[in-house]
């Protein structure tokens, strides 16, 4: 690989570009763009689930032949994108920025985000939040897990690297390893038990779990509807949905200098079709939103942007220019020249 695919942090002082970014007038800008909009929140969460069965049932109707498998790739690949920004709006709902409500924000996320990937709101939370107190750090236990993992986690890779451990996700086997690596987030972990890591589900958790499997048991069953899930839901979030997880996932951390805390994030300036499937709903910038986690998905922009306007803070950010290309924050700082 050319050198100049070596291992290059865009910027080399995020430290300096938090310090600003905690200074006036960010702060004020930050609380006013904290409010939530719950208006907004039924519109996304209706807007996803829209474009999913929209999806589905046009692959279910195209009939035989080259149409229909065309289809249904296209219902698999904007099914995997819609997966992201459910899991987008499940990070928000961890942070309470979903609803004002807390049970409605909570059942909201488990109901229509958590529980179809797989997972559940109060166990993400307990994790994520820690992480955002210190990331990378001793006591992020995000890092921890990816620290001993290395055959996913490892990073930056050698170009073969990189490829090997991406088609493992585009087959499947990531996903193996993701549910034993973060089996704390899903829902079978420790749903009788009394153990207190995981921490034991609350009854309404436990109600909504039992509620919402129960639902698709019927669909599944009942309905005969089991072949559209395994092939429109389950096979997505398996394989290409993943793969898109695991590149973002990456790209929030990975290769931003030595140490630990919210200077070693990145924010990533991606194209369109990259924020339609690997980072919907404002979530590549993901150093605004550590510095400012208060701030919900429709505000996020807005404030990078404002941020980035500041001459002193733009001159410090980590910001990579997309995911993919070739001066992106996989091929260029995540691969090695080695």
């Amino acid at each position: 690989m050319p050198d100049d695919h070596a291992t290059i942090p865009r910027r080399k002082d995020g430290a300096a570009a938090a310090r600003r970014a905690r200074q006036a007038p960010f702060p004020e800008l930050a609380r006013g763009l904290s409010g939530l909009d719950a208006r907004r929140s039924v519109a996304v969460l209706a807007a996803q689930w829209g474009v999913i069965l929209g999806v589905i049932a046009l692959a279910m109707h195209a009939g035989h032949g080259p149409l229909h498998w065309l289809a249904a790739v296209f219902a698999i690949v904007v099914v995997a994108g819609r997966q992201q920004a459910l899991a987008t709006l499940m990070h928000d709902a961890a942070h309470y920025r979903l609803f004002q409500n807390r049970l409605l924000n909570d059942t909201a996320s488990d109901l229509l985000c958590a529980l179809p990937l797989g997972l559940v709101t109060s166990r993400y939370r307990t994790t994520h939040l820690q992480h955002h107190i210190d990331p990378r750090g001793v006591s992020d236990p995000d890092w921890t897990t990816m620290q001993a993992n290395p055959r996913e986690w490892g990073w930056p890779k050698t170009a073969r690297g990189r490829n090997v451990s991406l088609m493992r996700d585009a087959l499947g086997l990531g996903i193996l390893a993701f549910t034993q690596q973060w089996k704390a987030w899903l829902p079978q972990t420790n749903f009788f038990g009394r153990a207190v890591s995981p921490e034991p589900f609350s009854r309404a958790t436990k109600l909504r779990i039992i509620g919402f499997y129960a639902m698709v048991l019927v669909a599944a069953f009942g309905l005969h509807l089991w072949p559209e899930i395994l092939l429109y839901w389950l096979l997505p979030m398996a394989t290409i949905g993943h793969l898109f997880f695991h590149i973002r996932t990456i790209a929030e951390h990975m290769a931003c200098g030595e140490g630990s805390g919210m200077a070693y994030t990145r924010n990533v300036e991606a194209p369109l079709f990259e924020r339609l499937l690997m980072s919907p709903l404002n979530v590549n910038h993901h150093l605004t939103h550590h510095i400012f986690p208060g701030v919900p998905w429709y505000n996020l922009a807005k404030l990078s942007r404002l941020l980035h306007a500041d001459a002193e803070f733009a001159a410090a950010a980590y910001v990579s220019p997309n995911y993919l290309g070739r001066d992106g924050v996989l091929r260029r700082e995540l691969t090695s020249s080695e």
